[in-house]
C-alpha cells in the first residue's frame, strides 16, 4: 500500500480523471451516433491518454525543478506546486525524465496499434497529445510563454474527446466538436485557478504564464470567461439542436461553478483561502463531463438518436 501511495503521488494520479472522463465522453458520444462501441479501441485510447498524461506530469516536475519554481514555492497544495518528490529528495530529477520517456513510449505504442486497427490518421491524435504534453513544460516551454492554458485546454478537451470519437467512427461530427469545447474550457479553468497560488514563485523564476503576465487582479476575468464559456457552449448547442435537449442536465453543476467564481473573486490574493475555488472548479469540470456522458448513454440506450 505504501508503494502504491508513493507512485500515485509521484505520477500525480489524482489528476488522471482529467484524461479519463474526456475519453468516456468521446466514446459514448460515438455510441450515441453509431449505436455501437468497440471496447478494444476504447481501452487503447484510454491507455494512450493516461500514459501521455503521466509522462506530462513527470516532465513537468522535472523542468519546474530546474527553473526553480517548485523549490521556492511556499504555497504548494494537492492542486498545485508539483509532487514535491525532487525537493524532498524522494526521487532524483533524472528518474522523472526517464519515467516520462517510458510513459510517452507506451502512449505512442498504444496509438500506433490503433493506427493499424483504425487507420493511420488516428496516430495524429497521439502524436499531438505527446507533443503538447512535453512542450508545455519542455522546449519550447509554452507553459512559460502565456499560451500553456490554450494548449492544455485543446489537449484535454477537443483533442481527447474528438480523438476517442474518431477511433470509434472514422469521422468527427459537429456534436463531438461542440461537446468537446466545454471540456477544454473547464480544464483550462482548473489549470488557470491553480496558477494563482503559484504567482510569486512562477514570477520569480520567469515562468510567465497568463496569471503572471496579467497580474492576479487583472487575471480574474479570464477565469470567469472559461466558466461562462463552458455553459454558454452547451446552451448554444442545445438551441441549435447540435446536442440533445437532455444535455441541459449539465446545468445541475452550475452551483459548483458559482461557488468557484465567488471564492476566486473574494480570495484571489490569498492562496490558503483560494483552495476551495480550485476544488469547486475541479468538481465543476468532472461533474459537467460526467453528466454530459450520462446524457449520451441515456440517449443511446433509449434510441432517441
Amino acid at each position: 500500500m505504501k508503494t502504491f501511495k508513493f507512485w500515485f503521488k509521484a505520477f500525480r494520479a489524482h489528476f488522471f480523471p482529467a484524461s479519463i472522463v474526456p475519453v468516456l465522453l468521446g466514446t459514448f458520444l460515438a455510441g450515441y451516433e453509431t449505436g455501437e462501441i468497440n471496447w478494444l479501441f476504447f481501452t487503447l485510447v484510454l491507455v494512450s491518454a493516461l500514459a501521455c498524461h503521466s509522462g506530462s506530469n513527470l516532465i513537468n516536475d522535472y523542468y519546474d525543478h530546474f527553473i526553480g519554481t517548485d523549490e521556492i514555492n511556499q504555497n504548494r497544495t494537492v492542486f498545485n506546486g508539483g509532487s514535491g518528490y525532487i525537493q524532498n529528495k524522494l526521487l532524483p530529477p533524472d528518474k522523472f525524465k526517464s519515467l516520462a520517456l517510458i510513459c510517452y513510449i507506451i502512449s505512442f505504442t498504444a496509438g500506433l496499434v490503433l493506427s493499424f486497427l483504425c487507420g493511420y490518421y488516428t496516430l495524429f491524435f497521439t502524436a499531438a497529445g505527446i507533443a503538447a504534453g512535453y512542450s508545455y513544460s519542455g522546449y519550447p516551454f509554452f507553459g512559460c510563454r502565456g499560451i500553456g492554458e490554450l494548449l492544455v485546454g485543446l489537449s484535454f478537451g477537443p483533442l481527447i474527446v474528438t480523438g476517442a470519437f474518431f477511433v470509434q467512427t472514422g469521422y468527427i461530427s459537429n456534436t463531438a466538436v461542440i461537446s468537446s469545447i466545454p471540456v477544454g474550457l473547464l480544464i483550462a479553468a482548473v489549470l488557470y485557478i491553480n496558477q494563482f497560488p503559484d504567482y510569486e514563485a512562477d514570477g520569480c523564476c520567469g515562468k510567465r504564464n497568463l496569471v503572471v503576465k496579467l497580474g492576479l487582479k487583472r487575471a480574474l476575468p479570464l477565469f470567469y470567461f472559461f466558466i461562462v464559456g463552458a455553459y454558454s457552449t452547451i446552451a448554444v448547442g442545445i438551441v441549435f439542436k447540435v446536442i440533445p435537449f437532455s444535455a441541459a442536465a449539465v446545468f445541475l453543476t452550475l452551483p459548483l461553478a458559482v461557488r468557484a467564481v465567488v471564492t476566486a473573486k473574494n480570495y484571489y490574493f490569498c492562496p490558503k483561502k483560494l483552495l476551495p475555488a480550485s476544488m469547486y472548479t475541479v468538481m465543476t469540470h468532472l461533474g459537467l463531463i460526467l453528466l454530459l456522458t450520462v446524457v449520451f448513454v441515456w440517449e443511446m440506450l433509449t434510441g432517441r438518436k
